[in-house]
């Protein structure tokens, strides 16, 4: 229904601003101006405002999203799917009062769950998880190898632990992948889907910075790079452009030229 689908985009949309005021939070306090954080006001067109004295400062902030299966879905897509999936079989699992366990999942890495199959594949996990449940204080872990008859293609491995002392079951999921080959293209790409935006966000501020962040909490945005690949110098109009790494709270100032 119309008014379910507004209610999930309006969830999203509140989730989506307050993973980017982390990133913000992250990356002032990185700059050594964690006392600007008091500041930040979110707004949209750009993401975020910091009005300090008779200055406005606006930030945009982009994720750097790359990499994809052999079938072209991309990596971010992927894991909303695995997310899904999770938060799905945490949710049944409680709702059902089964036994306290905490289940750890691996997908397979060319497996992307649509919406429609989710259901399905909560079923089959459920199903195999309940048929080998280990005695409490004890695990148990299974590979997808045949062994076990029903068990999900899509997941390659599975562990299960129960314990006396758990309150609460949890579910989670890990993922093995290694980190994506950065390249100057990347980031440029990032630059060029905000630069049309630009001349939107610079009638609210005084001077409008462009925030990229390589999220490296998920694998979509787990990235290897060379510390020159920064001294590339990128098309930009906005006012300064920084390239933020989640994972070793680090940044870096992109040189950058005016856009031709």
């Amino acid at each position: 229904m119309l008014w379910k689908r507004l209610i999930q985009m309006n969830e999203k949309e509140i989730e989506q601003k307050r993973v980017e005021r982390t990133f913000m939070v992250g990356f002032l306090n990185a700059r050594g101006q964690g006392e600007l954080i008091q500041f930040l006001k979110d707004d949209e067109r750009p993401d975020f405002l910091i009005e300090n004295g008779d200055k406005t400062l606006g930030i945009e902030v982009i994720q750097l999203l790359e990499g994809s299966n052999s079938t072209g879905d991309k990596r971010v897509k992927i894991e909303g799917g695995w997310a899904d999936v999770i938060s799905e079989l945490d949710r049944v699992w409680k709702t059902n009062g089964l036994p306290k366990v905490e289940v750890s999942l691996i997908f397979s890495n060319e497996t992307h769950v649509p919406g429609k199959k989710i259901e399905s594949l909560v079923e089959r996990i459920m199903k195999v998880v309940k048929e080998n449940l280990p005695n409490e204080d004890e695990d148990k872990t299974f590979e997808n190898d045949g062994t076990i008859d029903g068990f999900p293609e899509e997941i390659t491995n599975l562990s299960i632990l129960r314990c006396k002392g758990f309150k609460t079951s949890n579910w989670d999921y890990v993922d093995g992948s290694w980190g994506i080959i950065l390249e100057s293209k990347m980031i440029q790409r990032c630059i060029d889907k905000k630069e049309m935006k630009r001349s939107d966000y610079i009638e609210k501020c005084d001077e409008v910075w462009l925030l990229i962040v390589a999220n490296g909490g998920k694998p979509s945005g787990l990235f290897n790079y060379e510390p020159w690949l920064f001294e590339s110098k990128f098309e930009s109009s906005f006012d300064a452009v920084f390239f933020f790494d989640t994972s070793t709270a680090s940044f870096v100032s992109l040189k950058s030229q005016q856009s031709q």
